[in-house]
Parts: C-alpha cells; sequence; structure tokens
C-alpha cells in the first residue's frame, strides 16, 4: 500500500474512534440523567405523599401548614442537590467531550 493509502485508513480509524467514544459519553450521560430523573421522580411522589397523609391527619390539623412548610424546606434542599447532581453530570460530559475532539484534533494533525 501506498503512504496515502496507509494515512487514509489510519485516518478513518480514528475517526471511527472518536465517533465511538462520543457515542459513549453521550449514552453515559444520558443513563446518568435518566437514573436522576428517576430518583426525582421518586422524591416527587414520596413528598406528595407525605404533605396528603399530613393533611389528612386529624390530630394535626392545627400544626399543619408548619408541617408542610417543614416538608417543602427539606423538598427544596433537595431539589438544590439534584440540580448540582446534574451540572456534575454535564460539567463531567463536557470534558470528556473536549478530550475526545482534543485527542481526535492531535491524531489528525500529528
Amino acid at each position: 500500500m501506498s503512504d496515502y493509502s496507509n494515512k487514509m485508513t489510519d485516518a478513518s480509524a480514528n475517526g471511527m474512534d472518536a465517533f465511538l467514544k462520543l457515542c459513549q459519553v453521550s449514552l453515559s450521560a444520558t443513563e446518568r440523567f435518566v437514573k436522576l430523573q428517576a430518583e426525582v421522580s421518586k422524591e416527587i411522589f414520596d413528598y406528595n405523599a407525605a404533605v396528603i397523609k399530613e393533611l389528612s391527619s386529624p390530630s394535626r390539623g392545627h400544626d399543619a401548614f408548619a408541617v408542610v412548610s417543614q416538608l417543602s424546606n427539606e423538598a427544596l434542599e433537595r431539589v438544590l442537590n439534584r440540580s448540582r447532581a446534574a451540572y456534575q453530570i454535564l460539567e463531567h460530559s463536557q470534558s470528556e467531550l473536549a478530550s475526545v475532539a482534543s485527542e481526535s484534533a492531535d491524531s489528525a494533525h500529528g
């Protein structure tokens, strides 16, 4: 084979490797987001169940608003934690994508 053919074969293989790495990063991030979404959905369901339980309890009627307020504060704290988790997923994925792009550019020029 000629030198040109070898370079083209190498470039094609490097391009395919980069594409597969990009797919892997994307699927990994999607998997983490879906897991996070499932956790958030469960927490929302549990929160609503706790609020309904507190509001339907006759012995807690006089301080129901305080209990609901406390539950809301706890829910807000969980939302902030989940937002941080989502940001970390995005940050990690962006870093991995930049790494793949850098490697691909280096191999194209090298």
